[in-house]
């Protein structure tokens, strides 16, 4: 049997409400030259009569012994794998036409790249098209390498069933049951330093939110776990261990589960004007290390004046008013054009306000 290019890697458990349009977008895909490699991890509804009713040579199906969770069972499909590239899917997503061809095309073009990610668009169940949580889409963020490469440092900026992976970078690596709930996070991280990260800026994937989905049931371990990751990126980075302290405050910061404003629970311990000395060490770093195009370098300075603005919110809900002096010090040393913007903003709100409010 021939090598396929690409291996298909789909685990899959108790998900027949849409596994059938799943597997069908994966079997309509323009590129063909795949190996489809599903993983039941013994699922008990349908899952299983669904699949075995296709007859198409590209799938292979796998059926682990017991219950294995979701970890276990891309390892055993990663161990399994053929494909030059192994692209990720879940068994309720739906990948568009071109997305294999699109990816293959690129990761051909660009033998650094390990990891290729692609945009996406939030479904609900009924398929219809939804922003995820209620908020409104981000602004547009680079997916060149330098870019995503800074982007790694504090979230996962490839999402999970949009990524195609080059197998040989994997080598020995795979997915580790420690970071559980962020599983993907740390191995993009990880193998980000094995070669660069990259995300095409064409939608190739509808992802389905899935209120049952660890990323609701287990939140705050994701957080969590998240955190754990995030922390040993930067220590890595700076090569220099951080304060936890200080890398907490700018979880809470860089990566804010309140979209607009400061976060709503007060942050044990924080020293905001320590975290933004380390925030804007970090960001000098890599400034020094990452080969950052002009476009990247404006597009980091933005997220910093997002994080300077969030810090400052969170000041005036939860500090005294020392700490906020301090900020505002530091501000005018080391951001002046943004002190100057918000000054200015403050002045425009209190001419707006009516008289005598």
């Amino acid at each position: 049997m021939s090598q396929p290019r690409v291996t298909v890697l789909m685990p899959v458990f108790n998900v027949e409400k849409h596994l059938r349009a799943a597997v069908d977008s994966v079997l309509s895909q323009t590129f063909s030259d795949f190996e489809f490699l599903i993983i039941d991890d013994c699922s008990t509804d349908g899952t299983a009569g669904i699949l075995a009713a296709y007859d198409d040579p590209r799938i292979v199906l796998a059926r682990n012994p017991q219950n294995l969770g979701i970890v276990a069972s891309l390892n055993r499909g990663i161990a399994r794998a053929r494909g030059e590239y192994i692209a990720r899917m879940d068994g309720d997503d739906i990948c568009l036409p071109e997305r294999l061809t699109a990816q293959v095309a690129y990761m051909d073009a660009n033998p650094v790249v390990v990891l290729l990610g692609t945009k996406y668009t939030h479904i609900d169940d009924d398929g219809q098209f939804v922003y995820h949580g209620g908020e409104m889409p981000p602004p547009p963020e680079p997916g060149t390498p330098g870019y995503m490469r800074w982007s790694l440092l504090w979230m996962t900026s490839v999402q999970h069933p949009t990524a195609m992976i080059r197998r040989s970078a994997l080598a020995d690596m795979q997915y580790d049951a420690a970071y559980f709930t962020a599983e993907d996070y740390d191995l993009w991280a990880r193998l980000s330093h094995r070669g660069q990260v990259a995300r095409l800026q064409q939608i190739h994937l509808h992802y389905r939110v899935n209120p049952a989905g660890i990323s609701t049931t287990r939140r705050q371990q994701q957080l969590d776990t998240h955190y754990r990751i995030m922390h040993r990126e930067l220590c890595a980075l700076m090569d220099a261990p951080l304060s936890e302290a200080d890398t907490r405050v700018l979880f809470q910061m860089v990566v804010p589960q309140q979209p607009k404003g400061a976060p709503q629970e007060v942050i044990p311990g924080a020293d905001l004007v320590a975290a933004l000395r380390t925030y804007w060490a970090i960001r000098r770093r890599c400034f020094a290390v990452f080969l950052l195009q002009a476009e990247e370098r404006a597009h980091i300075d933005r997220e910093a004046d997002r994080v300077l603005r969030r810090m400052l919110a969170y000041a005036r809900a939860y500090s005294g008013g020392r700490e906020r002096l301090a900020l505002r010090a530091w501000l005018m040393r080391h951001a002046p054009g943004l002190f100057v913007r918000l000054a200015g903003e403050f002045i425009r709100s209190k001419q707006r306000r009516p008289t005598g409010t």
